[in-house]
């Protein structure tokens, strides 16, 4: 069985600017945002 590699390529940049520019106009930090997500801090960043 031969498995083919997905080739797509994904740019979150845009994504993660998004969530930033929400968290920021909310006043909030990275790191209430990862306990909210349940997420590591570091994963925010």
């Amino acid at each position: 069985m031969k498995i083919e590699r997905d080739e797509r390529r994904f740019d979150f940049h845009d994504i993660g600017l998004a969530i930033k520019r929400a968290r920021e106009a909310s006043g909030m930090t990275q790191e209430q945002l990862a306990y909210i997500v349940d997420r590591a801090p570091r994963t925010i960043m």
